[in-house]
């Protein structure tokens, strides 16, 4: 269960990393890639949220 907390914001930032070419040098991400993994992370940020949402004591 922590580990599909801390997955989305852990993704997020290895995304922003990986779009920097200053910190990848020749190999930043491609810009195809952006768009399926902000999907990514997004899906698991909505499954964090749901799974919160719907927790029962």
């Amino acid at each position: 269960m922590i580990n599909g907390v801390v997955a989305a914001p852990l993704m997020v930032i290895i995304m922003l990393m990986a779009m920097r070419r200053d910190v990848m040098g020749r190999f930043v991400l491609p810009r195809a890639l952006w768009a399926i993994w902000w999907l990514c992370a997004g899906a698991m940020t909505v499954a964090a949220g749901v799974m919160f949402a719907t927790w029962r004591s």
